[in-house]
């Protein structure tokens, strides 16, 4: 019995979902490792490894997606122009300048808990930061510095903000060898009914609901590499996971400086990693990041697992 033919019998069957994507993920990621790492013709001189694998691993059409799973997901095997489409690809974010910051380029970004400020210390990594916020709502302070070394997140929710008022705010500069107050600058105002928060997505996992991608930090050859691996990959993740559990849009930060780091952040909204290409981590991360804000496998603030889900996320790989 071929592997594709295994795993229809399992999706209808009742062996835990996860089960079934684990399997299918480990077929088709030791295919798609090989092939990114072969020169070789897969149909006309397949490596002697796959002779001991339950699998049909024909491409037809030469658009790196076997013809098994081009069936299975609803694409022509002999089409090569029948093929996921690369429509998962955000915009790059808005950015707002702050007036009165031309000299650490402050901006604003919408998010959708509110505001996020950011700005350029204009230094290497110290153990002081060159410049420090200020924010106030009227009499109450938001920030005196206590923010990360370059951004600051204003969620309304947690800050008790309507998004009507007017902040003000002002940054001050030290120096970042040793921490000694420099200066303050002029102070600045942001009109927060100028972001207003997006509308609720209560309706979980709905067909319209869509994870869009930013790829930070990636040259040309890296992004191009994700992609590929990614308009392959989703396809399936669609199909055992169902729908995203929310519309909402991920960032891939890759840290060049980082090693053996991979993170999902931010309630899926962020995936940091290294600068390393290992497919089956990124799917990995991936699958936290499927369920947005909610959870596959544990309940309440106690994280108590479930002993149908347990443990779903971290082998579902």
């Amino acid at each position: 019995m071929q592997l594709r033919t295994i795993i229809l019998h399992l999706n209808d069957s009742r062996i835990p979902k996860w089960y079934v994507l684990c399997l299918s993920m480990l077929s088709w990621l030791f295919f798609y490792n090989h092939a990114q790492a072969s020169t070789l013709d897969i149909d006309k001189n397949p490596p002697p490894q796959l002779f001991s694998y339950l699998a049909d691993f024909t491409d037809s059409d030469g658009d790196g997606m076997t013809d098994a799973a081009e069936i299975r997901y609803g694409f022509d095997p002999s089409d090569k122009e029948s093929f996921p489409a690369v429509d998962f690809i955000a915009e790059p974010a808005q950015e707002f300048p702050v007036s009165n910051s031309s000299f650490n380029s402050a901006v604003i970004l919408q998010k959708e808990y509110g505001i996020l400020i950011k700005w350029d210390n204009h230094q290497p990594e110290t153990n002081y930061s060159r410049y420090s916020l200020t924010l106030e709502d009227g009499n109450k302070q938001l920030y005196y510095g206590g923010h990360e070394s370059d951004w600051a997140a204003v969620n309304y929710q947690e800050f008790e903000l309507d998004g009507s008022e007017v902040l003000r705010g002002r940054f001050s500069e030290s120096n970042p060898e040793n921490g000694e107050f420099v200066k303050d600058y002029d102070w600045f105002e942001i009109n927060l009914s100028q972001y207003p928060l997006p509308p609720a997505d209560n309706d979980l996992a709905s067909e319209d609901d869509k994870i869009s991608f930013r790829l930070n930090n990636f040259t040309p050859e890296e992004q191009e590499r994700y992609i590929s691996f990614m308009r392959r990959v989703l396809p399936i993740i669609k199909n055992i996971l169902g729908n995203p559990a929310e519309t909402f849009t991920c960032d891939f930060n890759k840290d060049n400086y980082s090693q053996n780091s991979w993170v999902t952040l931010d309630q899926g909204r962020t995936i940091s990693m290294d600068d390393a290409w290992i497919p089956r981590l990124l799917v990995h991360e991936m699958i936290h990041m499927w369920k947005g804000k909610y959870a596959f496998s544990y309940s309440a603030d106690n994280w108590a697992y479930s002993d149908d889900l347990s443990g779903f996320e971290e082998i579902a790989e």
